[in-house]
């Protein structure tokens, strides 16, 4: 029984002194983010030859630098913090292609979570306009590629119609239309 004592308070200081360490360790929280980036715009099957489509990778560092610009940071956090922040956070790719995640350590899970949620509603809400931009540009060149069809279809009617005119005594009777033409030759055949 006298070693057990022993053992048993070696055991409490032991746990108490741990408990002790354990707690005055400061607290990290971690907020992240997995979301779905589509990369492709609408006018990227407009543009197909016309320009060099930068990779997923290129894709990703362009998104990061406009995620994390100075102005979106400002709506996150002071001044005084923007440099510090812009360091805490990570933007990375999540697994597959056009998936990134989205990482910032805090001692409060509050702030941490404030932080993620913020850039997240930055990106989507920036990703919505430039959406609505390049559909409002996609609409605009379709309607101008209408335009230009449009003009050279009436001119190769028109180009069609006056070979039609130049040409008349060559043509053949253009009067009758195709089964009264096959009655015809029919009839010269009987």
């Amino acid at each position: 029984w006298k070693h057990r004592r022993l053992g048993f308070v070696t055991a409490l200081l032991i746990g108490l002194i741990g408990a002790t360490v354990v707690m005055l360790l400061p607290s990290r929280y971690e907020a992240s983010a997995r979301a779905y980036v589509d990369t492709q715009t609408i006018l990227r099957p407009l543009m197909e030859g016309m320009a060099v489509q930068p990779d997923v990778t290129q894709q990703l560092s362009m998104m990061s630098r406009a995620l994390l610009s100075r102005a979106n940071l400002q709506e996150v956090a002071t001044e005084s913090l923007l440099s510090a922040l812009s360091k805490k956070i990570q933007f990375e790719p999540a697994g597959r292609e056009n998936f990134f995640s989205l990482k910032y350590r805090h001692p409060e899970p509050e702030v941490a979570l404030s932080v993620v949620t913020s850039l997240l509603d930055i990106f989507f809400n920036s990703a919505r306009s430039n959406q609505e931009r390049d559909t409002r540009q996609a609409l605009a060149f379709l309607d101008e590629q209408i335009k230009l069809y449009e003009v050279k279809l009436v001119a190769a009617e028109n180009a069609l119609k006056e070979f039609k005119i130049n040409n008349l005594e060559v043509m053949p009777n253009l009067q009758q239309d195709y089964f009264a033409q096959t009655a015809e030759v029919q009839q010269k055949l009987d």
